[in-house]
């Protein structure tokens, strides 16, 4: 056990200590290389974007939870693969997002999605399991 002691690992191969000093390596920072200016724009109008994402998601969620007989119609419509009637119902919460929803024996996935200036910002994705 004591010549176990006398070795370190350095790179996977033993070396005796004593034998050979550690390197240690440093990142070198490159002073001349240029960012761009920082512009807040896109992030914050993204961020203001996925507020309303969260809403929408909040509504659907208030539909879902507070009406049997929705969450029935729902999936009804989703066990037949009516998918223009699970779209419908989903959009009569009153959301203003635009959702494309997915759904199998077990559940549907709800995908709400914005665009900022033409440019897709950013997406929620909701699955909820029914069996």
């Amino acid at each position: 056990m004591s010549a176990i002691r006398n070795y370190q690992y350095f790179g996977g191969q033993p070396v005796k200590w004593g034998e050979y000093e550690p390197i240690f390596y440093t990142a070198q920072s490159n002073t001349n290389r240029e960012f761009p200016e920082v512009d807040v724009t896109l992030f914050n109008e993204s961020a203001n974007a996925f507020k309303r994402l969260m809403r929408d998601a909040s509504i659907v969620l208030d539909a879902l939870a507070g009406s049997k007989h929705f969450d029935f119609e729902l999936m009804s419509a989703a066990q037949v693969s009516d998918k223009k009637k699970v779209d419908q119902l989903i959009q009569s919460t009153g959301i203003k997002s635009k959702v494309d929803t997915t759904y199998n024996p077990d559940g549907i996935t709800l995908n709400f999605q914005e665009s900022v200036k033409n440019t897709e910002c950013c997406k929620l994705t909701m699955k909820l399991r029914w069996r």
